[in-house]
This record gives C-alpha cells, sequence and structure tokens, in this order.
C-alpha cells in the first residue's frame, strides 16, 4: 500500500489555488523584461489550467503562438513540485525540458510559494 499523501496547509491552499481554475485560460505580459532578447516582448502570453488531479496541475503557457511550454505543479510528499516541460514543434523533448525547483518552505498562503531551482542538466550522445 503507497504511503498516504503528507502536505501542509499553506501547500494544499496554493494547490488549490490553481485547481480551482481549472478548465480556463489568461492572458498576461510582461512586466518587467530583464531577459535578452524580444522571446517575449510584444506577445501574447496566455496560461491554460488543464489535467487537474488530486496530485498535479499541467499548464500549458503559450508565448504568441509558440506552444511548447507547460508547467507542471506537482504535490509530493515534502512540499510542491514546479516543473517546466519544453517541446520542440514536432513534439520531442527540447533539451531544457523538465527543468525547475521544490518549494523551499511553508510558502506564504494559497497564492505566493518559493521554489529552489533544481539544476538538472541531460547531456545526449
Amino acid at each position: 500500500m503507497p504511503a498516504p499523501q503528507v502536505s501542509i496547509s499553506t501547500h494544499d491552499a496554493y494547490f488549490e489555488h490553481f485547481k480551482k481554475h481549472c478548465g480556463k485560460a489568461y492572458q498576461g505580459k510582461v512586466t518587467v523584461d530583464n531577459a535578452i532578447g524580444d522571446s517575449f516582448a510584444n506577445k501574447k502570453l496566455v496560461m491554460h489550467v488543464r489535467k487537474c488531479t488530486e496530485r498535479q496541475l499541467q499548464i500549458p503557457f503559450h508565448v504568441g503562438k509558440d506552444a511548447s511550454r507547460t508547467w507542471i505543479l506537482t504535490k509530493t510528499n515534502s512540499g510542491i513540485s514546479l516543473k517546466h516541460d519544453h517541446r520542440q514543434a514536432d513534439g520531442s523533448y527540447d533539451r531544457s525540458t523538465m527543468y525547475g525547483g521544490h518549494t523551499l518552505d511553508a510558502g506564504y498562503g494559497s497564492e505566493c510559494n518559493l521554489f529552489q531551482l533544481i539544476n538538472i542538466q541531460k547531456n545526449c550522445l
């Protein structure tokens, strides 16, 4: 029998804050741009909250016509994991796929959590 899911109220509130938007999409904008280049500049930014389960939320993020990104929030036994699933135009994995982080602490309620970056590097031969 698998171990029960362990969580704390602030992580639950954060996860549920996004889950209640399942099936909805929201347009946003860049308010501070410190990135080099124009990958997000002047492009329509839309997040779609989809594929919602009790443990995982998949949130595709579109930048203009580029639909290669999906944010994945997953409840773990020690907090919440945030991964970035990046794909090529043909659907294959991008070199930078599945990078992300994990919650550092209890967070700040339903709308804010800090994620410690996990440096995952894949080398292909």
